[in-house]
């Protein structure tokens, strides 16, 4: 079943409900994909899991489709957050896609002193999200923020929970250990800007005792490459964390 594309959509799903399908996933399925009449797609919409759907019709705007049985049932999220500096166009590309795939549920972008970036395509970065979400077989997109000032986003943050923060000064204990002793099952990773963090951010840092600095080891890491690495590491943590659970 794995070699049957995958849709998102954000309409309802159950069975036997005819849904018809945009310009741009008509196009997608007809012209990109070849897809004919009687073919089969799977389709999800991040809250009904994930249906089997026969393609009944194409028009020259629209793709009508039946769905049929359900495949999967709706997961419960796990909390992953990434909050992070805007990227240029190519690596922030790479930084949402890979952030889907290792199960991020909530992507955060914030302006820094260092930020070169200081623009945020929202809409594109769904896109992504989306494109990501299809190809890795998630069931969920995540929730794409809009753009705001570190300042201001520390301000509006849930004292109650823990932020682990990127610090490239060496001093910082390793994620792992910071994610085991605080057993966090809902990690919200904090990567700075190419330039890293100011020292009067580090400052603001220190009032806020939710913030947690983090080493992601001995080397300095790009942005994006900081993210994946640290993604990765609260994504077998927090696997590790739940299965212990239960066995408990």
């Amino acid at each position: 079943m794995k070699n049957v594309c995958r849709i998102y959509t954000l309409e309802h799903l159950e069975s036997n409900q005819r849904l018809e399908l945009d310009k741009d996933k008509t196009h997608y399925l007809k012209n990109v994909l070849r897809k004919r009449c009687g073919d089969f797609v799977r389709i999800f919409n991040g809250k009904d899991g994930e249906w089997l759907a026969e393609i009944l019709e194409f028009t020259k705007k629209s793709c009508v489709l039946k769905i049929g049985h359900n495949l999967r049932v709706q997961p419960l999220n796990q909390v992953l957050r990434l909050i992070f500096a805007p990227l240029k166009q190519a690596r922030l590309s790479l930084l949402i896609e890979k952030s889907v795939e290792l199960g991020v549920t909530e992507l955060i972008p914030i302006l820094t002193e260092h930020t070169h970036v200081r623009e945020f395509n929202k809409e594109r970065a769904i896109n992504i999200a989306i494109e990501a979400a299809e190809q890795s077989e998630r069931l969920c997109i995540p929730t794409v923020h809009s753009l705001t000032t570190l300042p201001l986003f520390l301000s509006n943050w849930p004292i109650e929970k823990i932020i682990f923060m990127s610090d490239e000064r060496l001093t910082a204990p390793n994620l792992i250990k910071q994610i085991m002793d605080t057993s966090s099952l809902e990690p919200s990773l904090l990567i700075g800007p190419e330039g890293g963090f100011s020292a009067l951010e580090f400052e603001l840092f220190s009032r806020y005792k939710f913030i947690h600095s983090v080493s992601l080891g001995q080397t300095i890491l790009r942005a994006e490459t900081a993210a994946i690495a640290g993604l990765a590491v609260c994504h077998i943590a927090r696997e590790v964390g739940v299965a212990n659970e239960k066995v408990v």
